[in-house]
Formats: C-alpha cells, sequence, structure tokens
C-alpha cells in the first residue's frame, strides 16, 4: 500500500509542476527518485533491525518515483498526432504492464 500512497502522492505534484514548467524537469526527478528508492530497495536487508519500516519507505518512495504517469501521457497526447496517439497511448500501457509483470 505504501506504492499506491505514494504514487497518488506525487502524481497531482509532478502535474501541477508540469502545468508550469516543461515536462523533462518533472520527468527527470521522478527518474531520479526512483533508481534511489530501487537502490534503497535493493539494499532493505542490510540494516540489522527495523528492516520492515525500511522497506515501506522505500517501496513508499518508489511510489512517489512512479507518480509520473499523467505527466508521460499528458506528453504523449501532446506529441503526437490524432492518428498515433492511440497507437502511442497503447504501446506505453503495454510496456508500462510489461514493466510491472517483470517486477521492474
Amino acid at each position: 500500500a505504501s506504492f499506491s500512497l505514494g504514487q497518488m502522492v506525487a502524481s497531482p505534484i509532478f502535474g501541477l509542476w508540469s502545468n508550469y514548467r516543461p515536462r523533462k524537469e518533472p520527468l527527470t526527478v521522478s527518474i531520479f527518485i526512483s533508481v534511489a528508492a530501487n537502490c534503497l530497495y535493493a539494499y532493505v536487508h542490510v540494516p540489522a533491525s527495523h528492516n520492515k519500516y525500511y522497506m515501506l519507505v522505500a517501496r513508499g518512495l518508489v511510489g512517489f518515483g512512479a507518480g509520473n504517469v499523467a505527466v508521460i501521457r499528458s506528453y504523449i497526447a501532446g506529441a503526437t498526432s490524432l492518428q498515433e496517439r492511440t497507437s502511442s497511448m497503447a504501446n506505453t500501457s503495454a510496456c508500462q504492464a510489461l514493466g510491472f509483470i517483470l517486477g521492474l
């Protein structure tokens, strides 16, 4: 649930940010957050105690980094023509589902 909570908190923040600044900024920041959070998640077993709390924080931060989905879809809608939009959105959804299935 911490992943979903992080994503729920981050989506409006990144969306608002992308309304006033170039979309590249929130997307870049979210990628860095995701990389750092996944590294934290990978090494959650290292501390001798309180691992479950580190794992909750790491998953929450991974979710926060994944809050960029709305910004990505907004970018695709603006960058494609009406004929390309359906296939581009479908490809994005397929890649997102594949990443979810593979656990990335």
